[in-house]
């Protein structure tokens, strides 16, 4: 049986809002989509891509 809630780590409290909405939105994404997320982040912080505003997820 699967649990049905999350534990996140300590957070900071000067944490922006968003921030957290977007940490909570990932974890209940499931777990092929998480993976798709990661991959495309990971693809998109490499050196010869800087300018992130010309990205889908910006």
């Amino acid at each position: 049986m699967e649990p049905k809630y999350i534990q996140l780590p300590p957070l900071p409290l000067d944490l922006p809002a968003e921030v957290i909405e977007m940490i909570w939105l990932y974890t209940r994404l499931p777990e092929e989509e998480q993976k798709m997320i990661r991959d495309f982040i990971r693809e998109n912080l490499k050196k010869e891509n800087k300018n992130l505003d010309e990205t889908d997820l910006s």
